[in-house]
């Protein structure tokens, strides 16, 4: 069985905004809750997640995690949101003259609820532990690889890191890269071992 649900602030989800993972992660931990009272306990659980939901299964992995959730797959995750913004406005080449990136945070801590200085991955991946298996692009001009690597150093618990080179004609998913290596990946994610 898969459950693919729609993360806060993407397609039909009635959230506006989403929060780069911080406040997916409660989702992700009711997500896990539901699929256990469905089906039960019996059976495992593999997490999967890209960008945003890369970021909300990492910081569901510091919580309370049920013992029938197995492993997971991390696919480009930022290391917080506001690396994320700081990319965007490097990107931009936007000039912080009169503490615009101040602004920016500010505005989108009172929109969200939080602070997105604190919403970073790195202090839960250092507690997680399960297996976890990291992958994405390798693209020029972005720091998605890096931010993959770094949460891969940090942790534990790493098993794999996959990084594909991507050409000026892929998409911005690592799947359609190259689909060979990234199946035999999550053949092996998914192997009865994991290893």
């Amino acid at each position: 069985n898969v459950l693919v649900p729609y993360m806060r602030g993407h397609f039909l989800s009635k959230a506006k905004y989403h929060s780069y993972g911080y406040l997916e992660s409660n989702d992700v931990a009711s997500w896990v809750e539901w699929a256990n009272k469905r089906v039960g306990t019996n059976g495992s659980i593999f997490l999967v997640g890209i960008g945003v939901g890369a970021n909300a299964i990492c910081m569901y992995s510091a919580m309370d995690v049920p013992s029938n959730v197995k492993r997971l797959l991390l696919d480009s995750p930022f290391l917080s949101l506001k690396d994320f913004v700081d990319e965007i406005i490097e990107s931009d080449n936007i000039k912080d003259e009169d503490g615009m990136k101040l602004d920016i945070y500010k505005s989108i801590e009172k929109n969200l609820g939080f602070n997105i200085v604190k919403s970073t991955c790195i202090i839960p991946i250092k507690k997680c532990k399960l297996p976890v298996y990291f992958s994405c692009l390798e693209r020029e001009g972005s720091k998605v690889s890096i931010y993959t690597q770094t949460l891969a150093a940090f942790c534990p618990t790493t098993v794999d890191t996959l990084i594909l080179p991507c050409s000026e004609f892929d998409s911005d998913q690592t799947y359609f890269a190259n689909r060979v290596a990234y199946n035999k990946f999550l053949k092996k994610f998914v192997s009865e071992k994991g290893k």
